[in-house]
């Protein structure tokens, strides 16, 4: 058969050593990005695409000219790629037992996690698996920081006032506000 002389390997290691993933992909993802972009907004007005083809182009080229974007890129994409991965077998999962998204909670928490996700992988990313301060921390100073949150906790589930179990959360209203567009 024609096709068991295909290796899909060979093909990768052939796209990658003539600039594939340092020039084409890249220049692709971030021309079809602006230019999308400047579609939507109308930044020139109505039916200028020669205009927002001229800018994506532009800007793509610039960006892929740049050695330390493009391995930028390549190290945030694949990690943003594999967390969308994994929340969507997430919400696969939790469709399989009849949970939705339609409480308020669940659209703050998933801020939340994309927020966190997005750190994540811009510090992946840069090789920089450094969050602030942490190394300059002992166990002790773990153990303190754990106490006084724990007694923090304590004190304020002690002294709150016992709320009205109508009343909206004003920070997840508008979080989902935010994100439904609304």
């Amino acid at each position: 058969m024609v096709l068991e002389q295909v290796d899909f390997g060979g093909m990768f290691n052939w796209f990658g050593s003539m600039g594939g993933f340092d020039v084409i992909l890249p220049f692709l993802l971030v021309f079809t990005l602006i230019f999308a972009l400047m579609e939507k907004v109308k930044l020139f007005g109505d039916k200028k695409k020669n205009v927002h083809v001229i800018v994506a182009f532009v800007a793509a080229a610039f960006v892929v000219a740049q050695p330390d974007i493009v391995f930028l890129i390549r190290g945030f994409i694949p990690n943003v790629s594999m967390f969308i991965l994994i929340i969507l077998m997430g919400l696969l999962v939790m469709g399989m037992f009849g949970l939705t998204g339609d409480t308020k909670w669940s659209w703050g928490f998933a801020v939340i996690v994309a927020v966190v996700a997005i750190l994540w992988s811009l510090s992946a990313a840069t090789s920089a698996y450094y969050w602030p301060f942490y190394d300059l921390l002992t166990s002790q100073d773990i153990a303190w920081l754990i106490a006084i949150g724990v007694f923090i906790l304590v004190i304020w589930l002690i002294v709150k006032e016992p709320g009205d179990k109508n009343k909206p959360n004003k920070f997840w209203d508008w979080a989902s506000e935010k994100i439904q567009g609304k």
